[in-house]
């Protein structure tokens, strides 16, 4: 019974982490669009921003939600890769367009490594409650 109610903390925590990550990227990207409306900055810069942007949403909301200790980098790796599964959902529909390319592996591989590193990162910041 206990350790059903410990893998059900365990989801509730990414999806929690899950919501706020996608809340985190959208309000990045409309800063950054903000940003690229008053500056002049070049084209080529805004797939690194973007990345930059998926790595820092995908720390930051490890760092807020996720609150257990075992296995982070595991735990961070599979977030890491849900995250980019959600956000490849949400930003295709809010574009119309579902496009399945070496950029969604690209994206899925930096996603895992970002979760997996953020994992390790906030198992060692982190206290468990």
């Amino acid at each position: 019974m206990e350790k059903t109610i410990k893998n059900a903390g365990s989801v509730w925590e990414f999806v929690k982490a899950l919501i706020v990550s996608v809340i985190l990227t959208l309000l990045m990207v409309l800063i950054f669009a903000a940003v690229i409306r008053f500056l002049s900055i070049d084209t080529k810069y805004i797939a690194i921003v973007n990345q930059v942007i998926k790595c820092l949403s995908i720390l930051l909301s490890m760092l807020i939600c996720f609150t257990r200790r075992p296995n982070g980098w595991l735990r961070g790796f599979i977030f890491g890769i849900a995250y980019i599964v959600v956000s490849f959902v949400i930003f295709s529909t809010f574009s119309s367009q579902f496009t399945f390319d070496l950029q969604l592996l690209n994206d899925c591989v930096l996603g895992g490594v970002s979760g997996l590193i953020s994992g390790i990162i906030v198992v060692n910041v982190k206290k468990e409650k």
